[in-house]
């Protein structure tokens, strides 16, 4: 799993999220709990939904703006669930809990996006 990781952390660097993606879902495979990767494929689909986010914004049809804003969802709920089980992973990770932290904002989970809010600022974030 670790080569895995490095593989999809490269390929991610170089602009590769597909191939990034596969590498890290491959590593998942052997290490379902392998921190570094969940919260390195969070990251990633959190990025994709920012991307679908922002060209949802560049967009004057109704209709193709919230279908881009769908995928933006969708991403950014790939995203929470990785997230999320990296947390359990290192719950006190204050990277991980800044990253949900924005996605509960988006996502309009208040109860969630509270309970992270204080957490961090348990950690003095």
């Amino acid at each position: 799993p670790q080569y895995l990781f490095s593989l999809g952390t490269m390929l991610d660097n170089l602009g590769d999220v597909i191939g990034a993606e596969s590498a890290y879902n491959k590593a998942l495979k052997i290490s379902p709990n392998y921190f570094d990767v969940l919260f390195n494929l969070g990251v990633l689909y959190f990025n994709r939904g920012v991307e679908l986010q922002n060209s949802a914004n560049q967009v004057n049809d109704d209709i193709d703006r919230e279908k881009k804003l769908m995928e933006a969802n969708a991403e950014f709920f790939k995203a929470k669930v990785q997230l999320e089980k990296a947390l359990k992973q290192e719950p006190d990770d204050p990277n991980v809990l800044s990253s949900l932290k924005t996605i509960y904002s988006i996502s309009g989970d208040d109860e969630a996006l509270k309970r992270t809010e204080a957490k961090l600022k348990t950690l003095g974030y």
